[in-house]
């Protein structure tokens, strides 16, 4: 890779990163999406049960957060190696003859 794409690369990823968190943080109606259910039991519960909730929440979330980070992580670095390859495939073709 030369010296000119990592810098657009760089580029590319933080405008594509920037995008997405601006996307999701102004989105309205992910706000509107909380269940009435559990908004109605966790005001009227003691503060134990609150803290349950809460953890509840934590807990279902990790799993969806780490398999979203195990599918980025395997197709960045499949990304990576396909790129390296495509950049030394002449070379492998000329040592080859």
């Amino acid at each position: 890779m030369n010296g000119r794409q990592a810098p657009v690369r760089t580029l590319r990823v933080a405008a594509l990163v920037t995008g997405l968190i601006i996307s999701l943080a102004s989105s309205s109606p992910a706000l509107a999406q909380t269940c009435p259910l559990c908004y109605n039991a966790a005001a009227v519960s003691k503060a134990g049960a609150v803290h349950a909730l809460r953890s509840g929440v934590l807990v279902l979330l990790i799993p969806p957060l780490v398999m979203f980070a195990g599918i980025f992580v395997l197709a960045f670095h499949r990304n990576r190696r396909d790129q390296a390859a495509l950049d030394n495939w002449p070379q492998a073709d000329n040592q080859a003859a």
